[in-house]
């Protein structure tokens, strides 16, 4: 015995269940007229039903709980805002932040909705301020991110329909120092000091070049690279470094592994060297004459 059924949800709730009964091991039932009047009689209702449902009548399934993950790059000295989910602030019964950061236990900012109390717990940072209080907007800011506030932020919104959560992943970039100088054995030297994430070096033109990385405490890294040619014929050399903050290329002009001086600017201190000699001679000589003659 075998049964078929058809459900449809009316709109309002409604729901129509339509249900037959074969028996499969009698194949001559199936061929009955009144077995087969009620069988049509059934497709058709299924068939009006269906017609009668609109689009507009199905309610989609929201899924609570939902975690937004969102990854925040932001220059060290600027401001940067964390905001909770989007949910109506009359439907908010409780609004939590928690903030992890570097070498420190968890901080915890609790708001009740109702009664407006906020509790704290090991949150020692008051550069992380509110936007406003936090029954009008509980997101948060910080106006001059450090270093140090690289790490996580999340916020939790507790309502009747559920919970809601959004995470912050700050990376505080700090732009580095770029050097470019001469080395030993027709080498230069590429550098670039505490930056945050590490910056990357290339070089022009083709030679061989050897790079480090040394990371310190505070997360910044220092990258050194060593750029050795082979050619005698090479008079000037170019380092390309990128970073988060941007792009810079430095160059050097190279003699023997030196930084060497053009013509021009060699004729110019010439110039500038005599003239002030001439300078110093005319005002001895002066003072020499008028020596002379007062004691004449």
């Amino acid at each position: 015995m075998g049964t078929t059924v058809h459900e449809t949800r009316l709109p309002g709730g409604q729901t129509s269940l339509l249900a037959e009964v074969v028996d499969s091991s009698l194949s001559s039932v199936s061929a009955e007229p009144q077995f087969l009047r009620r069988l049509t009689n059934v497709n058709i209702q299924v068939v009006q039903l269906r017609d009668s449902i609109r689009t507009n009548d199905f309610i989609q399934c929201r899924s609570h709980g939902m975690m937004i993950n969102i990854t925040v790059p932001v220059q060290m000295g600027t401001k940067a805002l964390f905001a909770c989910p989007s949910v109506p602030p009359t439907k908010a019964v409780l609004i939590t932040w928690v903030i992890t950061l570097r070498g420190q236990p968890p901080c915890i900012v609790s708001f009740k909705v109702k009664t407006k109390e906020i509790n704290e717990t090991s949150c020692v940072d008051r550069r992380i301020v509110w936007v406003f209080t936090p029954d009008q907007n509980p997101h948060l800011q910080i106006n001059a991110v450090a270093l140090d506030h690289d790490r996580h932020y999340s916020c939790q919104i507790t309502t009747s329909d559920g919970n809601f959560y959004a995470r912050w992943d700050l990376q505080v970039l700090v732009p580095p120092a770029v050097t470019l100088f001469p080395g030993k054995s027709r080498t230069a030297v590429c550098e670039v000091t505490a930056g945050k994430p590490a910056a990357q070096i290339f070089w022009t033109p083709d030679g061989e070049c050897k790079t480090m990385n040394e990371s310190h405490s505070n997360g910044t890294v220092t990258v050194r690279s060593t750029w050795q040619w082979e050619k005698s014929n090479v008079s000037a050399v170019f380092c390309l470094v990128t970073h988060s903050n941007g792009s810079e290329i430095l160059s050097i002009e190279l003699n023997q592994g030196v930084t060497s001086m053009s013509l021009h600017s060699l004729l110019t201190i010439l110039y500038v060297k005599l003239s002030l000699w001439g300078i110093i001679l005319f005002i001895v000589g002066f003072v020499f004459f008028q020596k002379r003659n007062y004691f004449r």
